[in-house]
């Protein structure tokens, strides 16, 4: 070979070169940022770790999935049958309601679910039962309340004995608020001397009474009304030293204490009880007249006809009694039937 011939194949070898690089040049640019920035995205792979493509995917061939396939929110694990068509809709996850956490004596129809759909109640022994079915491929929730099939005591008021005598003590109230619908409220309790308990509870009331009401102190104005007679509040003397009464009217002596000392009433009018029968009313108000003497129980008094007072009610239990001629005290308790 000439050196002539050499040279012109190393010439063309080098021109050859030279232009593969300014071409590479010519379509160079520097990148945006610093890397990572602006890097060209990863390519899906067969690895394990999960991943995410933000544009659309073609998939030319069929597509096998094992696990679930989710669309819109909605995922599966099965193809469904031609009776269970594929859901749509947003998902709903089934969540129990407020009910299952209270009391009930029937099965509950109200409150059963926050959101799903409820399913039938069932019972066994103490405990109702029910589902809150989730939709749109959610997650269903069983729910529980417990079954009351007893009355149940929920409030006490006990009003301790006072220093005087032959008047209405102070009332004594206490209020509970219902944590299941109820069916029945009954009262119940006793006293040393004439009294009584009530429950209130907006929309309706039960009450008992140790003695008739047509004869007694009213409550109202502390006036002895003795069916025929009006006499004063009591005058207390020693036996031995008699009363008076300061307009010269007729006097009643109700009994001689064991501390020697007689209760003296004077004369002021006619009349029967003033409130008779006894009156209640569903905001809370007695008007009522008692005895101040014959101790024992009350009976017990339930109401008529099943309630349907819903839950979250405030029910209020009131005690008084007329102080007898030495002690006196009055004790009550509320129970309910829940619904």
């Amino acid at each position: 070979m000439n050196k002539t011939k050499l040279f012109t194949i190393i010439g063309s070898v080098v021109l050859t070169v030279l232009i593969g690089v300014i071409s590479v040049l010519a379509d160079w640019s520097n990148p945006l940022g610093l890397p990572p920035a602006s890097n060209t995205p990863a390519p899906l792979n067969v690895g394990a770790a999960s991943q995410t493509k933000t544009g659309a995917l073609t998939i030319g061939s069929d597509l096998t999935v094992n696990g679930r396939v989710c669309l819109g929110g909605v995922c599966l694990s099965a193809w469904p049958d031609a009776a269970a068509p594929i859901p749509t809709g947003d998902l709903v996850n089934g969540v129990c309601g407020p009910a299952a956490s209270r009391l009930f004596a029937t099965a509950p129809n109200d409150e059963l679910c926050v959101s799903g759909i409820a399913s039938a109640v069932s019972t066994s022994g103490t405990t109702w039962s029910w589902l809150c079915n989730g939709s749109g491929g959610g997650i269903s929730s069983p729910c529980n309340a417990t079954r009351e099939t007893n009355w149940v005591a929920v409030a006490t008021a006990n009003k301790p004995s006072q220093s005087t005598d032959e008047i209405w003590a102070t009332e004594k109230s206490v209020s509970w608020t219902s944590n299941g619908p109820i069916a029945g409220v009954r009262v119940s309790g006793g006293s040393d001397d004439g009294g009584y308990c009530y429950a209130s509870w907006g929309s309706g009331n039960i009450a008992t009474w140790r003695h008739d009401t047509s004869v007694g102190v009213y409550n109202v104005n502390n006036r002895y009304y003795d069916g025929s007679s009006i006499y004063s509040n009591p005058i207390y003397v020693p036996s031995t030293g008699g009363y008076t009464c300061p307009r010269g009217e007729l006097q009643l002596i109700l009994a001689t204490n064991p501390d020697d000392s007689d209760h003296y009433l004077c004369f002021e009018g006619y009349n029967t009880c003033p409130t008779n029968p006894a009156l209640f009313t569903n905001d809370g108000t007695a008007k009522i007249c008692q005895n101040p003497w014959g101790a024992g129980g009350f009976a017990t008094k339930t109401t008529p006809s099943i309630l349907n007072v819903l839950a979250e009610t405030v029910f209020t239990l009131k005690s008084n009694f007329v102080d007898g001629p030495s002690a006196g005290a009055v004790n009550c308790t509320m129970e309910v039937l829940y619904k």
